[in-house]
């Protein structure tokens, strides 16, 4: 998993909740790397589920709610790198359904070793979308959450529920509605 995901939690820890809190998080996951993250560093994703599991301990949130919080925050990220190509789009179906070829394209030519999840459009028409969602990594409320902040980027309120259809390989459908 890509250094900028840990350095990025870390930091929004840090805004959020305080640097105590982010010490205590990285003491408590017991890393290898005692939690030096680079940007552009690779690192195992249970370095990842370490910090979410440690995280969750001490805030008494479940780690999905976490990573759906998280997945908000980061999208604010992608603003600051992307803001140009997401006001081009239009709107946050259209953004989500351009995911693939916007973003991950964007993003692989920075780190071509990347593991990025896959997102396939199944049905779109201008309020609503299914998309499946396919990773081993499980993140789909991470993604949840991307896509929740998405809509609000672009003032539409979605209305999003998901589901698994596959465990192996690991798919989720996300089903998409404008309200």
């Amino acid at each position: 998993m890509k250094g900028i995901v840990f350095t990025e939690l870390i930091e929004f820890v840090e805004d959020a909740l305080g640097f105590d809190v982010a010490d205590k998080m990285i003491e408590k996951a017991k890393l290898e790397n005692d939690g030096a993250f680079t940007q552009g560093g690779n690192y195992p994703f249970s370095q990842m589920l370490k910090l979410l599991g440690a995280l969750s301990e001490i805030t008494a949130k479940k780690p999905n709610e976490l990573l759906f919080i998280f997945g908000k925050h980061l999208f604010s990220v992608l603003v600051k790198l992307y803001n140009k190509d997401i006001q081009k789009v239009g709107g946050a179906l259209e953004f989500i359904d351009s995911v693939e070829q916007l973003v991950h394209v964007e993003v692989k030519k920075l780190y071509p070793d990347v593991d990025l999840p896959t997102f396939q459009t199944v049905s779109k028409d201008e309020n609503s979308m299914v998309l499946v969602y396919k990773s081993e990594k499980r993140l789909e409320s991470f993604a949840h959450g991307l896509m929740i902040a998405c809509g609000e980027y672009f003032n539409e309120n979605l209305d999003i529920s998901y589901k698994t259809i596959s465990q192996e390989p690991y798919e989720v459908q996300f089903n998409i509605k404008k309200s």
